[in-house]
């Protein structure tokens, strides 16, 4: 009588029920059955899958099994994602154009004292030339030195106009200064060389990703492109993997 070959690991159910380390022992033994595409496909398979979730969706599973489903997930959701978020691009990128209607312009740079020490000060001009009533934002200011070709120092502020009755108004703009630091100033932003510096320029740019409506949400979302890109990786993945 013959005796029945005992499967591989791959076709071993997931020891789920006892802990995750007993979970990861016993897994470790299983792998060592794996093919190298098999091991790829596992890890791929619940890269995303925290234990406890593991747990709730796949219960007593075997390794295969999991990619299968997972493969199947894939190949079922993600190419219906990934053409709603194709849709969504070119709404994505008006707004991003839109705001990049954001205008900022330095103005000069100054390194007063005050009993705290040195405060490096910005004075710029900023510019609503979209069509956005804005209750805040971030601008990234750089500091150059001298005609140089990159920055002596790179700071990113917060601009405010929550406590006043219109915003940021579109066609407006507004001549603010911002103090580099907090109480005793950003020692960034008074080297000795910035000291010693016989001209100074000041550029500003939106960070487009900060900028908030009047209801305090964001303006431009995550661009759609990372998802994309995350979803034609996994199809891709799942099609390399759907004959485990």
């Amino acid at each position: 009588m013959l005796a029945a070959c005992s499967p591989r690991g791959i076709d071993v159910p997931l020891v789920t029920d006892k802990g995750i380390d007993v979970y990861r022992g016993s897994l470790s033994m299983q792998v060592k059955e794996f093919t190298p595409s098999e091991l790829d496909a596992f890890n791929w398979a619940v890269a995303d899958i925290s234990f406890q979730r593991l747990i709730e969706i796949y219960p007593g599973a075997t390794p295969r099994e999991v990619i299968r489903a997972e493969v199947k997930k894939v190949k079922e959701t993600y190419p219906p994602e990934l053409e709603k978020e194709i849709a969504n691009l070119p709404a994505y990128e008006e707004t991003k154009t839109e705001l990049l209607k954001l205008k900022g312009e330095g103005l000069g740079f100054s390194l007063p004292k005050n009993f705290f020490g040195l405060q490096p000060t910005v004075k710029v001009r900023l510019t609503n030339g979209t069509r956005f009533p804005i209750s805040s934002l971030d601008w990234e200011v750089a500091l150059f030195l001298d005609g140089a070709d990159t920055p002596a120092a790179t700071h990113r502020i917060f601009d405010n106009y929550k406590g006043t009755k219109d915003g940021m108004t579109p066609g407006y703009f507004y001549e603010k200064s911002f103090t580099i630091g907090f109480v005793s100033g950003n020692s960034d932003w008074q080297t000795l060389e910035i000291r010693n510096a016989k001209s100074y320029e000041v550029r500003v740019r939106p960070v487009l990703q900060s900028v908030k409506a009047f209801n305090e949400q964001v303006i431009l979302p995550v661009s759609p492109e990372r998802r994309m890109e995350k979803l034609r990786n996994a199809i891709q993945a799942a099609a390399s993997f759907e004959n485990i």
